[in-house]
């Protein structure tokens, strides 16, 4: 894709434990901004490994969800998520079928390896439905049902729901 280097995409950014872990070995300055999960951490506000020019200073390191975009998730059709050029970036018009397909299969190993890190925490961790919750909830702005319900409540189906279907697809990480 034809990236403007904007820096939209390096704001709020969720990775597995391995992938943080990986990268706070080689750029320590991305500790200050973590917020660890347990079974996932996130990146809090600007990414501290992205340059003045909005380039990457860890770029051949970066986590999954950096190579997946501009492509991100942008529902859930019943049976898959699905995956399309993000609305927030100014170069989703330059993104070819190719790169979509390779986001889909890079988001396929992220999922497989935090069905791995949920299933070992929430086996032992009795808060991780919680933690789960509030991950969520840092990921999709607050809001509100109708019905008069809140959004923790809504995020915990999402939770039992994911998690339910990673079981059922029995989802392997891969050991690249």
């Amino acid at each position: 894709m034809d990236c403007k280097r904007c820096g939209k995409c390096c704001v709020d950014v969720p990775m597995t434990p391995q992938e943080y872990r990986e990268l706070a070995t080689r750029f320590p300055a991305i500790a200050a901004a973590a917020v660890d999960y347990g079974f996932a951490v996130e990146i809090r506000g600007p990414c501290p490994l992205l340059a003045a020019d909005h380039s990457c200073t860890a770029y051949e390191y970066r986590a999954r969800v950096c190579r997946m975009f501009p492509v991100a998730v942008t529902g859930h059709d019943g049976a898959s998520f699905t995956l399309a050029p993000s609305a927030s970036c100014p170069s989703a018009g330059t993104v070819t079928q190719g790169e979509i397909d390779q986001a889909k299969a890079l988001h396929k190993e992220y999922n497989a390896e935090m069905a791995c890190n949920w299933k070992e925490y929430q086996a032992t961790h009795p808060g991780a439905r919680q933690a789960a919750v509030d991950f969520l909830a840092s990921r999709l702005p607050a809001r509100t049902d109708a019905g008069g319900g809140c959004a923790g409540d809504a995020l915990a189906s999402v939770v039992e729901r994911y998690g339910a279907s990673l079981t059922r697809r029995r989802v392997v990480p891969s050991t690249k």
